[in-house]
């Protein structure tokens, strides 16, 4: 774990939440969640859950309240380590529509420019 306490008044070894945690990508994301199911069965606690993930993936590790939110699930007797699909604004807007209509609306606007918008 060395150079996560760099600079700071923390002792070698200990890990500042605040400047360890970033973005993990979705094959990162399953392997932590099969790691809280494990520790979970194991009666851990979220923080003490959090703090082992810290140790173990260091910079690229999942945040305290997604531990928290997959500690829940399991406790609560759910067993699934996929993320459920959710309702609300999808993770993006490219789709292959949305290409198109995009397509479409740049069609007409240089048609309406080039053709129809003279004097």
């Amino acid at each position: 774990m060395a150079g996560l306490s760099e600079g700071g008044n923390e002792p070698p070894g200990s890990l500042k939440a605040s400047n360890v945690c970033k973005m993990v990508d979705d094959d990162g994301l399953f392997r932590h969640r099969a790691v809280i199911k494990f520790l979970v069965k194991e009666e851990k606690s979220a923080a003490e859950i959090h703090l082992r993930l810290q140790r173990a993936y260091g910079d690229v590790c999942m945040g305290a309240s997604s531990v928290r939110r997959w500690v829940k699930h399991f406790e609560d007797g759910n067993t699934s380590i996929q993320d459920e699909p959710r309702s609300g604004r999808p993770r993006t807007a490219s789709t292959e529509r949305n290409k198109e209509r995009a397509d479409e609306f740049w069609d007409a606007f240089w048609f309406n420019f080039l053709y129809l918008d003279r004097p």
